[in-house]
């Protein structure tokens, strides 16, 4: 298993209030590239990409991953931690994530007022300045037209880690 895999190994992860486990005994591996997850509302997709990237923890088993892995959440409410930082930054990664999501510097002081579909863009632009070894990108084209889902694909088409995607 290579470094940028996310390997998962007998997990067990039931919610306090529920009645049965969410998983049990579920063995995966991801390697590098990007895996979709698939599936119905509710049945823990969103989970398991908060599991696989240890924003959640297993009851039992466990999940082996690059110790730079970063999760992108559905949510768009509430700015990336490194937003400030990523706006303000002229380095060479920034200026072509900036472009490439029509990103605009001023954002970090306007986030409550710009639409969702920007919000998801510079999630996904800060995820991608962190230059982690492995992401996880909850619903990426939440919120986006046409035009966005094809900036925001352009922009993951060059992250060569490990890439798990809820769609």
């Amino acid at each position: 298993m290579g470094k940028t895999t996310i390997h998962v190994s007998s997990l067990r992860f039931q919610y306090p209030q529920a009645t049965l486990p969410l998983f049990e005994n579920i063995d995966l591996t991801f390697a590098v590239g990007w895996t979709a997850i698939l599936g119905a509302n509710g049945a823990g997709k969103s989970t398991l990409l908060q599991l696989a990237s240890g924003i959640l923890k297993p009851e039992k088993g466990t999940v082996i991953r690059p110790e730079h892995t970063t999760y992108v959440a559905q949510r768009t409410d509430d700015p990336p931690p490194n937003f400030e930082t990523f706006t303000g930054a002229y380095d060479r990664e920034a200026c072509r994530l900036h472009g490439l999501l029509q990103i605009d510097r001023d954002w970090f002081y306007r986030w409550k007022t710009l639409s969702h579909g920007e919000r998801k863009r510079a999630q996904i632009g800060c995820a991608l300045y962190e230059e982690p070894q492995a992401i996880t990108i909850d619903e990426p084209t939440n919120h986006l037209d046409e035009d966005a889902i094809k900036m925001v694909g352009d922009a993951l088409e060059s992250f060569k880690g490990c890439s798990l995607i809820l769609i």
